[in-house]
């Protein structure tokens, strides 16, 4: 077979040991702004910016919510990201209609992996070309989990998917040990400092108008917003930008 002749389908292996049509799905998700997530023992929130596709049209938003406890963020193709979070909503529709409860983290995540999965041992179906970063509450405390075209789901402390997402990580690890008993504001804050490393790499600068920030709730409503209701956030951001506050 030819060298390209190894992905006109999902269920080929190349002489590597890869499904290439996996792989350029992997690739796909680090093309989108980057999205962060980070949780503490009591709270989780998912920060982002909103995307243009190009310099004339709005700001859309990156957030979804699933559920009062479960949000998601996510990087790579847009309309993946929309069937998969209507599935994840229809999933937790029904555990209330049946059990008059919502569907644990861990619940959600199997079905994320049932549905993917298939897609990548199937010959007439490709791989999701997104990878989806969620937040959220059951049970057993806050999550954080992070999907991956292939199929594969990962728990985390604090994570970052897309585009420049390693200057991200490289923050989360160097402050990680201060996560565990951080209030949902410094947990917002850390999250924007995180984002900042990105978007000055993209020779962007992070305004209040931008920035997305999704915080699921065990009681009461959960919240998608901008931070322009927020002036000790706005103002945070401002000097963040400003570059007064980087570390």
């Amino acid at each position: 077979m030819s060298g390209n002749s190894y992905d006109l389908d999902v269920i080929t292996w190349s002489p590597e040991g890869k499904l290439l049509q996996v792989e350029y799905a992997t690739e796909a998700t680090k093309q989108g702004s980057c999205c962060i997530g980070i949780r503490s023992q009591k709270f989780a929130v998912l920060v982002t910016t909103k995307k243009a596709v190009d310099d004339l049209s709005y700001l859309t938003s990156k957030m979804r919510l699933v559920s009062e406890q479960l949000g998601l963020t996510f990087s790579g193709i847009t309309n993946d990201a929309k069937f998969l979070s209507r599935a994840l909503f229809n999933v937790d529709a029904y555990y209330q209609y049946l059990y008059r409860r919502h569907a644990s983290m861990h619940t959600m995540m199997n079905v994320y992996t049932s549905i993917a999965q298939t897609n990548t041992i199937r010959s007439d179906r490709r791989p999701f070309g997104v990878s989806l970063l969620l937040a959220g509450y059951d049970a057993y405390g806050p999550h954080i989990f992070e999907t991956r075209p292939s199929g594969e789901v990962e728990e985390y402390e604090a994570f970052a998917i897309g585009r420049h997402s390693q200057s991200a990580k490289t923050y989360l690890e160097k402050n990680q040990s201060a996560f565990a008993e951080c209030s949902l504001r410094d947990l917002k804050i850390h999250g924007i400092k995180a984002l900042l490393k990105t978007t000055t790499e993209d020779g962007q600068t992070l305004t209040p108008e931008m920035l997305e920030i999704c915080e699921p709730s065990l009681e009461g409503s959960p919240s998608v917003a901008v931070l322009k209701s927020d002036a000790h956030l706005t103002s945070k951001v401002t000097n963040l930008s400003s570059r007064k506050e980087l570390e």
